[in-house]
């Protein structure tokens, strides 16, 4: 049954799967509770507010017994000003078309089933399931890492009530020694397996709405929407992998940021709305490039 159930994944466009319960080890449930309570979630309040949620995805539909999860690789794109996955179509609309797809095919092979997709609109801890199922393995950037894909992967997947035969994790260390993300993150917001928000230039330039600290603003040189560097100096992104069916948005990967400026003003719905970069606001974008113009000036 599983063999069957990848070759109809690929054929929805799904390159990575796994199996695994829904169920979350005692040891990770405490990992998180505690990071919360340390306060590296920064502002994201939802994070709090969904803790239990996350933790018991079981609520979400009744009498699951297992967690399909997908891994959908993306290309890397350069750009001096804005994270990879945000020069690429919003993964959101893509994501959810292929699962629901393959979500038809489930129902359709096996007649009576429970599903429910879930990407991360849902308060769902992906990372976990797709480490327990074998997908790839947690780094100490915080990312899971996968042997063919790098970090570079959004992560989605479906909660069924159809018992599936489950994978086990992957038995290896990405990381061993090597510090790299570490050393190089600019507002030392990484310690080995854990990112503390508050001092992350992603979360500040994505998901903070309000003042940046300077002390990060110091350092965010002149990215406008997320930072990346972190997977930029990780080993198992140097990898040249061919990934289709996703259209890159070369004249926003090579505007500067005056020229990303004159685009959001002209219209930020036309440049911008097809990208990840519509979600955090005009405004937020905006902010981010007028600290970069600043941080442009002082070099």
């Amino acid at each position: 049954m599983n063999q069957k159930i990848r070759e109809a994944a690929l054929g929805a466009g799904i390159p990575l799967i796994g199996f695994c319960t829904p169920q979350i080890d005692t040891r990770t449930k405490n990992a998180f509770q505690n990071w919360l309570e340390t306060g590296m979630h920064a502002d994201m309040a939802y994070l709090h507010k969904t803790r239990n949620t996350r933790r018991v995805i079981e609520e979400f539909l009744p009498g699951q017994k297992s967690v399909i999860i997908c891994g959908f690789p993306y290309p890397a794109v350069e750009s001096k000003h804005v994270v990879s996955y945000a020069l690429i179509n919003d993964y959101h609309a893509l994501l959810h078309e292929k699962l629901e797809t393959f979500c038809l095919y489930l129902t359709k092979a096996f007649s009576g089933i429970k599903t429910k997709v879930f990407i991360d609109t849902l308060p769902v801890l992906e990372k976990v399931y797709a480490s327990k199922a074998g997908l790839g393995c947690i780094g100490k950037n915080t990312l899971l890492l996968s042997k063919k894909y790098g970090s570079r992967l959004f992560l989605g997947g479906i909660m069924t009530d159809l018992e599936i035969e489950h994978d086990g994790p992957e038995k290896w260390d990405p990381c061993g020694s090597c510090r790299k993300c570490i050393d190089a993150c600019p507002t030392r917001a990484l310690d080995a397996y854990v990112l503390d928000a508050r001092k992350c230039i992603s979360y500040h330039t994505i998901e903070n709405k309000g003042e940046i600290p300077e002390d990060i603003t110091e350092k965010m040189g002149e990215m406008v929407y997320g930072c990346g560097i972190c997977e930029k100096v990780c080993p198992w992104n140097n990898k040249n992998t061919v990934v289709p069916g996703w259209d890159v948005y070369e004249d926003l990967a090579n505007a500067d940021v005056e020229t990303l400026k004159i685009l959001a003003g002209e219209s930020f719905k036309k440049h911008f709305g097809k990208t990840p970069v519509y979600h955090s606001g005009k405004r937020v974008f905006l902010r981010n490039i007028v600290i970069a113009v600043a941080n442009k000036a002082r070099q």
